[in-house]
């Protein structure tokens, strides 16, 4: 109704810009797209979702930390809410590792299971303290994953949170996610900020906001040149 009672030459325009909004829109949706984890939870924040502030509460083998998306394995795995043990946010957990526990002998070992894309390079990265000397593995589709640390610095927590990377080939449409813990005397292996992404894909092609800032770029200069050209009209009539 706008453009009707308009020139035709506004009309366009505000087609022009209404493209432009929708480039912009498709640029932030596309970056959440190709930014994401395949891990769930990563953080741990959904973990033992009706814990009060500053508590500890431990999961035996087969039980969901939270609403299923990360399993324990084998052992026991702990959830810090709210307490002097987390690294970010409001939770962290914790492979209890310890031989002498009352809760597991260990090895303890906490599972997510991914869904990825055979023959796919992922990238792990994660932030990790322990308090006493480990035996420490990260395993992905049944392999250990390259790169990623065989024990974790017994440098305190939760002070001694350092961050962690590898990267494994995934070998099927799903792969198991496995952090295990064998702690070497009574302390624990503290984890957080959990992610996998999918190198191949980010090797492969440039992301797609990438072509939207050209596109958007090229509509901005095209604004420009119209401008100019109307302008320089303008000024060749007033002569």
């Amino acid at each position: 109704m706008y453009c009707a009672a308009r020139s035709g030459r506004r009309c366009k325009w505000v087609g022009f810009f209404r493209f432009l909004a929708v480039l912009g829109i498709l640029a932030c949706e596309c970056s959440v797209v190709y930014g994401g984890s395949a891990v769930v939870d990563g953080g741990f924040e959904n973990a033992d979702p009706t814990a009060p502030p500053d508590t500890t509460d431990y999961f035996t083998a087969g039980m969901s930390i939270d609403s299923g998306a990360w399993i324990v394995s084998q052992g026991t795995v702990g959830v810090d809410t709210q307490d002097s043990y987390v690294y970010d946010g409001n939770k962290s957990v914790f492979l209890d590792g310890s031989a002498a526990t009352v809760f597991s002998p260990g090895p303890d070992s906490l599972t997510q299971t991914l869904t990825t894309v055979p023959g796919d390079i992922y990238t792990l990265d994660f932030f990790a303290a322990a308090d006493t000397p480990n035996n420490f593995m990260v395993t992905f589709g049944g392999a250990v994953v390259t790169g990623a640390p065989t024990s974790i610095a017994a440098n305190g927590i939760p002070a001694g949170f350092a961050a962690y990377s590898g990267t494994a080939m995934a070998t099927s449409i799903s792969s198991d996610l496995v952090f295990t813990s064998t702690d070497l005397s009574l302390g624990t292996v503290e984890i957080d900020d959990v992610s996998v992404t999918d190198s191949s894909l980010f090797a492969a092609s440039p992301e797609p906001p990438t072509w939207l800032s050209v596109l958007i770029g090229t509509a901005i200069g095209l604004i420009g040149m119209a401008r100019s050209r109307r302008e320089a009209l303008s000024l060749i009539r007033s002569v």
